[in-house]
């Protein structure tokens, strides 16, 4: 794996290797040969999530979403970095003080505050119908996304989704429903950043032009510039060698 890694080691392109992470942890890349099938695949590609970090599994299997990105999803007209400095100011609080806290805010701000105030209601029912493991810092999703789907899906349903996916992403494709577009504009205030048609595109395109390219080529084309010395860790751990 050596001549992988560039003279420019320290300086890694973090989105390129946030892509072929993810690509590899969703099952999406398991041999070298994988890489000249991803044309094949864009249609599950398109909004699979990059950022994971927002999500952690809890004792029971619930998958639970930061709590700054969780209330970012079911509020209109407040930023996510309002949200943030809110989770910054209220570390460890316990779910009664996030709700109170949370209805505070959303009436200081005064924007939308009618209907912030029903999603903030209507994911509190949710959350207090069943029991759910307190983790610092984040909030369960299935509540979070019954408050935004509750025309479109039952509670349960989203519950045994949430334990079994890892992203919001694939909880939508696993309940697959056609929904309509300002629900799916607000679903996607829930994800991270993903893939889109522009990048796909792209990445079509170089993957295609490089099958009978080294395959430094390939790499280049799902948007890694220059591999550092994580990237190629990555690559080794996954892949072994590259000769193989």
């Amino acid at each position: 794996m050596e001549h992988f890694i560039s003279k420019r080691a320290l300086n890694i392109d973090s989105l390129g290797t946030e892509r072929l992470r993810t690509l590899i942890d969703q099952g999406f890349l398991k041999t070298f040969a994988d890489f000249y099938r991803l044309p094949e695949q864009q249609e599950a590609l398109l909004g699979l999530e990059m950022s994971q970090d927002q999500y952690t599994k809890a004792e029971d299997g619930s998958l639970y979403i930061q709590l700054a990105k969780g209330l970012y999803g079911i509020t209109e007209g407040l930023s996510l970095s309002q949200w943030q400095n809110f989770s910054a100011e209220h570390p460890d609080t316990d779910s009664a003080g996030i709700f109170r806290e949370a209805e505070a805010f959303i009436r200081d701000k005064g924007k939308k505050t009618a209907v912030n105030l029903g999603m903030l209601a209507r994911f509190r029912e949710a959350y207090e119908a069943h029991s759910y493991p307190a983790v610092a810092d984040f909030l369960p999703l299935a509540p979070l996304l019954y408050s935004v789907l509750h025309r479109y899906s039952d509670l349960d349903t989203l519950r045994a989704l949430c334990r079994k996916a890892s992203t919001t992403h694939q909880v939508l494709r696993a309940l697959d429903q056609e929904l309509p577009a300002a629900v799916d504009k607000q679903v996607a205030r829930f994800k991270g950043s993903s893939f889109q048609s522009g990048v796909l595109a792209n990445m079509v395109k170089g993957i295609e032009a490089s099958r009978q390219m080294p395959f430094e080529k390939v790499l280049f084309a799902i948007g890694i510039r220059h591999v550092g010395e994580n990237t190629a860790q990555l690559l080794a751990e996954h892949f072994g060698s590259l000769d193989a």
